[in-house]
């Protein structure tokens, strides 16, 4: 029973560490891919859009580049 319980409590180590790597993978995408767009989100400021029209062409430019592995 110990070595069953041990097991169960190494997967789950080992699965929330995946899932932190995973989360860290893609901030580090998203933040790259703003950073390297900074200039036009203030351009479409500028010019008078909105926050969340921003936000969401963020996000659907991140959101692909995640699949692909950038």
């Amino acid at each position: 029973m110990a070595r069953d319980r041990f097991a169960a409590i190494l997967i789950g180590f080992i699965a929330a560490l995946a899932l932190a790597v995973a989360t860290i993978g893609i901030y580090s995408v998203m933040d790259y891919a703003v950073s390297e767009r900074i200039r036009e989100i203030g351009i479409h400021f500028t010019l008078g859009a909105q926050r969340r029209d921003v936000f969401w062409q963020m996000m659907t430019h991140g959101m692909t580049l995640v699949p692909a592995g950038w």
